[in-house]
């Protein structure tokens, strides 16, 4: 059930669409951790040609993501969109996902 409120939140987020480019300090491999209330770990892969995926559970959303303005913006397939607050000294982002919450997610590795 929390699966299908994190992906529905990928798809309520689906207002805010344009186009720049990925970062490559940005790119690697995140997991998330929820800060209200607790929930599934989610995990986020970026790819330096700003492809990607976010996986929870056994349910994997294909994205692409760009950098704009201190945060990381991630694109879905189906449109939807979701804005991430990037922390550059902490190499964090932080996402509010509607029904869901605050997440958190730290790097992993490469």
């Amino acid at each position: 059930m929390r699966r299908r409120k994190v992906i529905g939140g990928l798809l309520l987020a689906a207002l805010l669409l344009t186009a720049c480019g990925p970062s490559s300090r940005w790119e690697g491999r995140y997991l998330s951790r929820a800060t209200v209330p607790p929930g599934p770990q989610v995990q986020l892969h970026l790819e330096a040609d700003g492809k990607g995926r976010w996986t929870a559970g056994s349910e994997t959303v294909p994205l692409r993501w760009e950098t704009r303005r201190q945060a990381l913006w991630l694109h879905t397939a189906a449109g939807a969109v979701l804005v991430a607050q990037a922390d550059a000294a902490a190499r964090t982002l932080t996402v509010t996902l509607p029904g869901v919450g605050v997440v958190t997610f730290y790097p992993t590795g490469p």
